[in-house]
């Protein structure tokens, strides 16, 4: 096992790739993302440009509909990093609560500091794996190879990055 980190893109076309640092996330989904692990020579960016993808950046309310539905998504958050300084004390009274399940307290504290600034990124503990996902689309996951598909589509992931919508959680999804 080891951190694979997966950079997400859109692709502006319907790109069939043929190329294992890449992971498509199915035909109807825009979104592709590329392995840094697989790359050869670390030529991300070359790649970006060959096939004409476009940056991502997820949603500022995924992350806030993840937060306060992780017990619901089976996740426990270890990190909320955000683009400013939050008080330390503050952050770690919201991960508290968001453990506790105090979705009400949690949501008033996490209004209070997103009116001034945005996620940049959050880590969890899901299953026994640890995610991190980046505001652009940047996800860190300990995995085998073969588990990066499953890993990314039917865990909290596909809710925080937009690949399953709110609402719409399926059998694939509790069963992994």
């Amino acid at each position: 096992m080891e951190t694979f980190v997966l950079y997400i893109y859109r692709s502006i076309k319907n790109n069939v790739i043929d190329d294992k640092s890449y992971l498509s996330f199915g035909e109807h989904l825009p979104l592709i993302a590329i392995v840094q692990n697989e790359l050869e020579q670390n030529n991300r960016i070359q790649k970006v440009r060959e096939y004409k993808l476009q940056p991502f950046e997820i949603n500022q309310k995924n992350y806030n509909k993840a937060l306060l539905n992780s017990e619901i998504l089976s996740f426990k958050v270890l990190d909320i990093e955000f683009n400013d300084y939050v008080d330390e004390e503050e952050k770690t009274e919201l991960i508290h609560l968001l453990r506790k399940n105090d979705w009400k307290t949690a949501a008033n504290i996490l209004k209070d500091i997103r009116e001034e600034m945005e996620i940049e990124s959050l880590s969890f503990l899901h299953k026994g794996r640890h995610f991190k996902i980046s505001k652009y689309g940047v996800i860190e996951v300990d995995a085998e190879i073969y588990e990066l598909e499953e890993l990314t589509t039917k865990t909290p992931v596909a809710y925080i990055t937009g690949l399953i919508p709110w609402g719409t959680q399926t059998e694939a999804f509790n069963e992994f």
